[in-house]
């Protein structure tokens, strides 16, 4: 029996293993020489750009990563499974899928949660096209869309990252489905979410985190916030309510103790 091909759902196979996970992400330096031969301050540059180009995964990260991979993929399985399907999404006047919580990466500064997520952006398949029928043109196929808040001031402003063709004023409400729609059409399974620092530091933080979060469910998309403890300290302090909405699913990233193999 022949098994019907599915973009949207295939492009997840080849990254649904543990070891395939470890190789995509991982980033190899070639071995510097020279060093003894430099002034000090160039050499000890060096060393450090070639850390900073270098990432190799520990066990704990393919499994997180993992998690989001298999996430993903059933978020496609379930919104995408045919061009029939992906099409009433594409010309729906809205989106009413039960929103996601999100999975919020936690855990002490250092231990590498930033750089999971750029391996993340590297582990998904690159954004590409797909022509799925005579009748309309490509269709924009992106796996992941990541978006920041830094250096700006508002929630439209960070949501507006996620309905990038429109600059017309709308109403939050409508701007939720304006980035629906819009995510839906490119068959996005994964909205990273970092640099949330800039909403933690006024005096109106935990109201705007919460609201941004909420937002951002609202996409209806799985979604990855990195976020440090101080941010998951603001939430704690929430009701009940939006506590089981944003921090039902937390993942830790801790340091790897000398017992493991990865130390």
């Amino acid at each position: 029996m022949k098994t019907v091909s599915n973009p949207w759902v295939d492009r997840f196979n080849p990254i649904l293993d543990i070891e395939a996970i470890r190789e995509k992400t991982r980033l190899r330096v070639a071995p510097l020489s020279g060093l003894n031969e430099m002034p000090f301050e160039e050499a000890a540059d060096r060393i450090k750009d070639g850390w900073e180009r270098t990432y190799y995964p520990t066990d704990r990260n393919c499994e997180i990563l993992l998690e989001v991979v298999q996430t993903s993929a059933s978020h496609a399985v379930r919104n995408h499974p045919d061009k029939k399907t992906h099409l009433t999404l594409v010309y729906a006047s809205s989106i009413d899928t039960e929103p996601y919580v999100p999975m919020m990466l936690l855990g002490p500064s250092g231990t590498g949660k930033s750089e999971l997520g750029k391996a993340l952006l590297r582990l998904f398949p690159k954004p590409a096209s797909i022509k799925i029928d005579p009748n309309h043109g490509p269709f924009p196929l992106i796996a992941v869309s990541s978006i920041v808040a830094r250096g700006l001031n508002s929630i439209v402003s960070v949501l507006k990252q996620l309905a990038p063709d429109n600059d017309e004023k709308v109403s939050l409400e409508n701007l939720y489905q304006l980035c629906a729609r819009h995510q839906y059409k490119c068959g996005t399974c994964c909205i990273l979410v970092d640099e949330l620092q800039f909403f933690t530091q006024s005096k109106s933080a935990n109201t705007l985190v919460t609201q941004l979060l909420l937002g951002i469910s609202y996409v209806r998309i799985p979604f990855l916030v990195i976020a440090n403890y101080s941010l998951a300290h603001r939430l704690m302090r929430r009701n009940s309510e939006d506590l089981q909405r944003l921090i039902g699913r937390p993942i830790t990233l801790l340091p790897d103790g000398p017992s493991t193999s990865d130390w």
